[in-house]
């Protein structure tokens, strides 16, 4: 017969209301339940798509099962913890009491379908109902810790879940478990904190539980159902939003390649309907309609790479560049689809990306390092010190393999705008922020804006780099005559007198039209020979954004399109060639603006002003017939 049943406590540890893991959910509770659920049905998948229904309802509360028996247990734990005075406990036995005797009590049903459901012979019913801390899943699942089963009881007034499963094997089992706190009855005798609604001691029902009166399932149609008691949440749109909009946090992918269904309050969430959604409520949802740009646009617009990734199995890397929302981020995904966490580090290059982690046994070593939350990979869960030490090498590993590859894209791309804070440290070699750091994934040293950074711009491009046809147009993926003068958004500069200056290397003497004497008050700007400038009366100005286009590499001809972020009058550029360890006066041979020829002096460009946020675009000519890494510095005589 079935009954409630607390075991006796029998001398053991007492253990108040937060003992049961369930406090650890109850700061994001919706958004926790949806990460939860979904990561043990998509473990759970017999057939795809795995879908998954959220439906509130009501009962009488005389349809609770074996109510009085259970109205007993809460009453006697109440008054336990009344007369200790222990607040905590007080204030949840009381809004359970509320809860309970009340006229009707409010339930979540979450079914999934399309799973295996909870075999007792595969040892499953055990771990969901009666385990905790342990997981017995397989290497590729997403739970390893056993704590997620936790999260339903924190959006339970009642702290009441009931299971009822329809399993491949063609068993149909059910059973009840409440999380109270340790507590006596009037006897004096001491019961454990947590409590189950079964057969004899511990064992489940048989039979499917039936509590909501529009569903029931059909022959063949396997998967588990849990009942949350006492449902926390009265706005029905408000909850089942919030947790669509969760599903799509941590299962974008799965939804996006149709592994995952999701249907709450009525409104479905699946591979169609997903855009729409995200247009409705970007409010909600952070950065959700990059990702789904990044998964649903094709070539050119986004970069798709499959590697085998150290024979451990494959990985899918995908990387978009020009869309406005890009944060310099990827999106780590585990094979059943389950988002982990955002890897960063990938400074100053516009792209954001997915890294979809498909091999097992790639699958297998990151489960070993996953946190509790499933939100970070970190070498400490491991036990031995080399252990440790492969683990870090390995992730070390992973996030160089996509540094490179956005390394490969970027320096492929026709034309890129770039911050001013420079591209030759764009990739620098060292781990994102949550490998081992406490931010799971979270940047806390955001780039600033360029405009308040240092001027020095490093436009790497030794392997493949920025190039266009040589001619006044970009590639078809820019807009015609983006780079054109006439068309650049802003007002050409006149041609302003040079600046003086002296350098050890020799450079070939410029045009005549180019060498008139400069104004005695033209500020001194001298060349070093490492490169850099000697500058005594010369402002430095910062520069918000640079282009660099390569319009013919065996003539030397560039098109250098920048945006000063500060007014410059009688302005000057000292170009570098930037080498491995060191930086080299480039040798300029010719530069001009609008059709009109500038001033050089060694490896200075002057004869202009600057203008705060207006384009200036240059037509330059170096003495080189191969491609070269340069560096820019921007100077004035005055603002």
């Amino acid at each position: 017969m079935a009954n409630w049943r607390f075991p006796k406590n029998d001398g053991g540890e007492q253990r108040g209301i937060n003992a049961n893991y369930d406090a650890k959910f109850r700061g994001a509770r919706i958004p926790s339940l949806a990460r939860e659920i979904g990561q043990n049905s998509m473990d759970a998948r017999n057939h795809k798509p795995v879908r998954i229904e959220f439906s509130s309802f009501t009962i009488t509360a005389e349809m609770f099962p074996e109510r009085e028996q259970y109205k007993k247990y809460l009453v006697d734990c109440f008054n336990y913890w009344k007369k200790r005075g222990q607040k905590n406990e007080i204030q949840a036995f009381q809004r359970a009491l509320k809860c309970f005797e009340a006229g009707k009590i409010r339930f979540l049903r979450i079914s999934d379908h399309n799973t295996t459901g909870v075999r007792p012979s595969q040892g499953e019913w055990d771990q969901l109902i009666r385990s905790s801390g342990s997981s017995n899943k397989a290497d590729d699942a997403g739970g390893s810790y056993g704590l997620g089963k936790a999260a339903p009881f924190a959006c339970s007034d009642l702290t009441t879940v009931f299971y009822s499963t329809y399993t491949v094997d063609e068993e149909k089992l059910h059973q009840g478990v409440v999380h109270f706190a340790t507590f006596e009855d009037a006897d004096g005798q001491e019961y454990q904190n947590v409590g189950y609604f079964c057969e004899g001691k511990n064992a489940p029902i048989k039979g499917e539980l039936s509590l909501d009166a529009s569903f029931n399932r059909q022959p063949g149609d396997y998967g588990t159902d849990i009942y949350i008691a006492g449902f926390t949440f009265d706005d029905e749109d408000e909850w089942a939003v919030q947790l669509l909009a969760s599903v799509l946090d941590n299962f974008l992918f799965a939804v996006y390649n149709g592994s995952l269904e999701v249907k709450a309050n009525g409104q479905v969430l699946n591979q169609k309907t997903m855009a729409g959604f995200i247009q409705e409520n970007k409010e909600r949802i952070e950065k959700q309609d990059l990702y789904y740009n990044i998964l649903s646009k094709k070539e050119p617009d986004v970069h798709h790479k499959t590697m085998d990734f150290q024979g451990l199995g494959n990985i899918d890397i995908w990387i978009i560049e020009n869309d406005p929302n890009c944060h310099r981020k990827v999106k780590m995904i585990r094979k059943n689809g389950m988002a982990i966490c955002d890897w960063n580090r990938f400074k100053n290059v516009p792209f954001a990306g997915i890294c979809w982690i498909s091999g097992a046994e790639l699958n297998k070593r990151l489960r070993m390092l996953e946190n509790p939350e499933h939100t970070d990979w970190k070498e400490d869960y491991l036990d031995t010190p080399k252990e440790r030490s492969e683990a870090k090498k390995m992730l070390k590993d992973l996030w160089r393999e996509i540094k490179n590859y956005i390394i490969e894209i970027f320096q492929a791309t026709t034309t890129k705008e770039l911050d001013a804070v420079g591209a030759g440290t764009l990739l620098p070699d060292e781990l994102p922020a949550n490998l081992g750091n406490k931010n799971s994934g979270v940047d806390n040293q955001e780039t600033q804006d360029p405009a308040n950074k240092a001027t020095s711009i490093t436009i790497t491009a030794k392997e493949t780099p920025i190039t266009v046809p040589d001619g006044n147009t970009d590639s078809a993926e820019v807009k015609p005559k983006a780079d054109s003068p006439a068309d650049d958004g802003g007002k050409q500069p006149g041609v302003k007198k040079p600046l003086t200056g002296k350098s050890k290397t020799s450079h070939p003497e410029p045009p005549s039209s180019r060498t008139e004497p400069p104004k005695p008050e033209s500020p001194q700007v001298t060349p070093s020979p490492q490169g850099g400038l000697h500058t005594e009366k010369n402002i430095p100005i910062q520069l918000s954004k640079f282009r660099l286009i390569c319009t013919n590499p065996d003539k030397g001809n560039y098109r250098m399109v920048t945006t000063p972020a500060m007014n410059g009058k009688d302005a000057a550029l000292a170009v570098m060639y930037s080498g491995e360890t060191e930086s080299l006066p480039a040798i300029i041979k010719q530069a001009s603006c609008a059709g009109k020829s500038l001033l050089i002096k060694d490896n200075l460009i002057s004869g202009f002003d600057f203008v705060k946020g207006e384009k200036l675009v240059l037509d330059v000519v170096m003495d080189t017939d191969t491609y070269c890494s340069v560096e820019v510095k921007a100077y004035a005589a005055e603002n």
